[in-house]
């Protein structure tokens, strides 16, 4: 039998108390929600944010790479989660990926519409072909702005929230802003 290390330990594993950013089922929709976390202000008087649902660890790392790969599980799963904190209302447009155009996060958006049919998905938004800001940042090189262009119509009176798989460095989601002003950006999960 393994001694317990001494005075710090309360007693074994089971009855360990561990602090956790709880997840709620949102009382309408029956999906994950949480508190997001706001990682970037775009100046004084513009309030528009960007904001994200967890850390770039564990789970939701592992559900950021399976959304890259594209995979339907993955993709169902972050709709899940963007259903619950997405406001009441609001128009949906999908983050371009590197391509210029948006794939997996059209999907996404489109799902997002099946769970809360007051979601409108618009794909809205294309951009520049560019290299991944990931691998950018992971050279050791600052990430540089690209064009993004509004190649949609956007209803008025409505909330815009584009949405992303990861933010790592706020420029794809600086750039996105920079084409609809008024949106907002959520995202899956921040390094």
């Amino acid at each position: 039998m393994t001694p317990w290390p001494s005075s710090e330990n309360i007693g074994p594993p089971s009855t360990v108390r561990r602090k956790t950013n709880r997840r709620k089922r949102h009382p309408q929709h029956g999906v994950l929600t949480g508190k997001p976390s706001t990682i970037f202000k775009r100046g004084s008087k513009d309030m528009e944010k960007i904001v994200t649902y967890g850390r770039y660890a564990g789970s939701l790392r592992h559900l950021a790479l399976r959304m890259k790969d594209g995979r339907e599980s993955a993709l169902r799963r972050a709709a899940e989660i963007f259903a619950g904190i997405i406001p009441q209302d609001a128009v949906v447009v999908p983050m371009p990926s590197r391509t210029g155009r948006a794939t997996a996060m059209l999907r996404v958006a489109e799902y997002v519409a099946t769970i809360r049919p007051d979601v409108l998905p618009l794909d809205a938004l294309e951009s520049d072909a560019h290299e991944s800001m990931y691998l950018v940042k992971k050279r050791g090189d600052e990430p540089r702005p690209f064009a993004v262009r509004l190649v949609g119509r956007i209803p008025t009176g409505r909330e815009i929230v584009i949405i992303d798989n990861v933010t790592s460095s706020g420029t794809t989601a600086r750039c996105a802003l920079s084409a609809i002003p008024s949106a907002s950006v959520m995202a899956i999960a921040k390094p």
